[in-house]
């Protein structure tokens, strides 16, 4: 018999399992809803490892070179443009903010996200599943909603006086949607944890709905601050916002009985070693490169011949030609803060090392199998990505499934993905402080999944598996009712 109760589906921005696990004793929701359900601590996030791409391929099940989204900076050839969905100090500096709001209001999920990847909340509601959905920056779906926009941003000359966007019919955005209560700037516009936990209640007993999914991303920013180690009470804030969701049903034992849970993290992060470590690669390719401006762009129509996007913990390199990626790479390898550089030409990726110019090509579809069940042709040193051959199985190291992840964010021929040595970062004007995350090691990509009441998911599992999971744990078809709380 299908299971009719309803799926909580939490996402916690920037969930590290290695310091989860040490807060374990201090977290009683967590340890209630782990002692009855599965815990799994090494998921593995997008690559880049950054919150635009993970919850692109969350919500869609693929990776980033077929949804679209490469990261929170990077360059559109079509347009001839920075995408860019986080205002940088050149953007205020030009009065060219305006931009990256755009970008992350509308286009993130009107233009940018592919159209041949629906997402999770799509296909549930064209299933005629009930879906709410609170404050998740990925969130397109069939039904339009009008903007309420802040005082502060009417005067933004790109966007519109009425405007309107699609998401799921049961939808909370901060205080953005019409129906939304208000918070106003000093309660960021709605876009904090204590706001959406709010709406989530609010929209469940109302609605029933058979998927709420939450965003919350107030712990990410913690740990940008003051490190992924330093996280103890923001964890516990979590906590309780987990555990006021299970109060919405009166008691823990009910909130199972009546509802399933998921929770997972997007990407964990790692700590920066500061001063030096954080670095304005732009800056330092620019020294020798025409560099295209993270304001105009015209890496087409101008004279620029690079376009460097920066993604904290790596970075793309877009040439205009590919001849030119040579004197390039050679440039970039030869840089302190870089620790690898690779790049996809002649129907193979390559990935070369820093310092000691050891290097590994690849494509897939060999008889070289790794933990993913993934099969790979190889030539050079696997060592480049800390892994080795074991009886025809490839056994990763410090990179969790690195040529899956490195291949699943290549596919043009003018393309460098650069990451930084372990400590380090790429900025565009500045630092992130003490963590950051977006490179390919397992501390910025291995996160915490945990589950109650769901189907078990074995073997090594991405981001990329959980829209379909989600699918397949609500049926084929809408049941006819949800339990609501009391």
């Amino acid at each position: 018999m299908a299971d009719a109760r309803p799926i909580i589906l939490i996402l916690v921005d920037g969930w590290a399992p290695r310091w989860l696990s040490r807060e374990w004793s201090r977290l009683p929701n967590l340890a209630w809803l782990a002692a009855h359900g599965r815990m799994s601590w090494r998921v593995c996030s997008t690559f880049p490892s950054v919150t635009p791409t993970a919850i692109a391929s969350l919500v869609t099940g693929r990776p980033p070179r077929a949804h679209g989204i490469r990261g929170i900076l990077w360059y559109q050839h079509a347009a001839d443009r920075y995408v860019h969905y986080w205002p940088s100090p050149e953007r205020f500096l030009s009065g060219t903010w305006d931009r990256p709001i755009q970008d992350v209001l509308i286009d993130l999920n009107a233009r940018h996200l592919a159209r041949d990847t629906p997402t999770l909340f799509e296909r549930l509601e064209a299933r005629g599943h009930r879906v709410a959905v609170v404050n998740f920056p990925i969130h397109r779906a069939a039904h339009w909603h009008r903007v309420r926009l802040p005082a502060w941003l009417k005067g933004c000359g790109r966007l519109e006086r009425t405007l309107g966007l699609m998401g799921p019919r049961h939808w909370v955005w901060g205080d953005l949607l019409d129906r939304s209560p208000t918070a106003g700037l000093k309660g960021f516009h709605g876009l904090t944890d204590a706001f959406a936990v709010d709406n989530a209640i609010r929209l469940f007993r109302q609605v029933a709905p058979d998927l709420l999914a939450v965003y919350l991303g107030d712990h990410d920013g913690h740990s940008h601050r003051r490190g992924p180690d330093r996280v103890a009470d923001s964890l516990r804030r979590i906590d309780g916002l987990v555990g006021r969701l299970l109060g919405m049903f009166g008691s823990p034992r009910e909130a199972l009985r009546r509802a399933r849970w998921v929770l997972v993290g997007d990407h964990a992060q790692t700590r920066l070693l500061g001063g030096p470590a954080s670095v304005d690669l732009t800056a330092l390719v620019a020294r020798r490169f025409e560099v295209a401006s993270l304001v105009r762009g015209g890496l087409l129509t101008g004279r620029a011949r690079i376009a460097v996007a920066p993604n904290d913990r790596m970075a793309y390199i877009h040439v205009r030609e590919p001849e030119e990626r040579l004197p390039v790479r050679q440039h970039l390898l030869g840089l302190p803060a870089v620790g690898l550089v690779a790049w996809f030409e002649g129907g193979r990726f390559f990935c070369e090392e820093a310092g000691t110019g050891r290097s590994l090509s690849w494509k897939p579809g060999g008889d070289v199998r790794d933990a993913a069940a993934q099969g790979w042709s190889l030539s050079g040193d696997p060592g480049v990505l800390d892994c080795h051959l074991e009886a025809g199985c490839l056994r990763w190291g410090a990179y969790p499934d690195p040529l899956g992840r490195l291949a699943g964010s290549l596919d043009r021929p003018g393309d460098l993905v650069v990451l930084a040595r372990e400590g380090h970062e790429f900025h565009t004007g500045l630092g992130m402080g003490r963590g950051n995350h977006g490179g390919l090691c397992a501390g910025d990509s291995l996160v915490p999944l945990l589950a109650v009441g769901m189907p078990p998911l074995d073997g090594f599992i991405r981001l990329e598996h959980l829209a379909p999971w989600v699918l397949e744990a609500l049926g084929g078809s809408a049941h006819p009712g949800s339990p609501g709380p009391s």
